[in-house]
């Protein structure tokens, strides 16, 4: 399991069933539905823009904008 806080004081954890994100009250998670590009997190970054960058299984990088997930990957199917 990876945790972080970021700078708006959010906590981001992540596993083997994706990423969530609590704020203090409720807690929101992303999986491959959401847009993540592999569940099997191995790595959570907060860039200097506020971004979220997620290392995952099979070489898949994804960055989360807080809209939406953008996704890198080296790996072919």
């Amino acid at each position: 399991m990876r945790i972080i806080e970021d700078k708006n004081r959010n906590i981001w954890f992540g596993g083997a069933g994706g990423i969530c994100r609590y704020d203090g009250k409720a807690f929101t998670c992303f999986t491959t539905k959401d847009g993540l590009i592999n569940n099997g997190v191995w790595a959570i970054l907060e860039d200097k823009k506020g971004n979220i960058w997620v290392g995952t299984r099979e070489t898949g990088l994804s960055l989360y904008d807080g809209k939406t997930f953008i996704n890198y990957s080296e790996y072919k199917h």
